[in-house]
């Protein structure tokens, strides 16, 4: 559990950090975030999609909470460079916050529910 939520709060740190390039990097991983969602809703059979989807949900809804929070830091960073305004980073910071609790929940989800809804078991 520890490991999957570590490597999805990376994930919520490149979306959010790449705010700070304009946000193209943020776009970037949004792209292939959906990209890969899609291409594994397509690759597996229906019955196969509620272990998904239990925590897909508020991973996808984290990692989205994210991407909020990176397009919000690149436009601070925009307004602070090309008209003087000054860093207002709370709305940023909220959907940061929102991420990773997203993010959490997902990985309890994933490493609980998830297998005992596909009917796999433990070691």
């Amino acid at each position: 559990m520890l490991g999957t939520a570590l490597h999805n709060m990376r994930i919520i740190a490149i979306l959010v950090a790449g705010g700070l390039l304009l946000g193209l990097p943020t776009a970037f991983a949004a792209f292939w975030n959906a990209f890969q969602a899609g291409a594994l809703f397509a690759a597996v059979p229906p019955p196969m999609w509620l272990p998904l989807l239990v925590h897909g949900v508020p991973e996808l809804a984290g990692q989205f909470s994210a991407t909020v929070a990176g397009f919000e830091l690149a436009r601070v960073v925009v307004g602070r460079v090309a008209h003087d305004r000054g860093l207002e980073l709370r709305v940023s910071a909220r959907w940061t916050i929102v991420a990773m609790v997203l993010t959490g929940i997902a990985a309890v989800l994933e490493s609980s529910i998830s297998p005992a809804v596909a009917g796999v078991h433990g070691p």
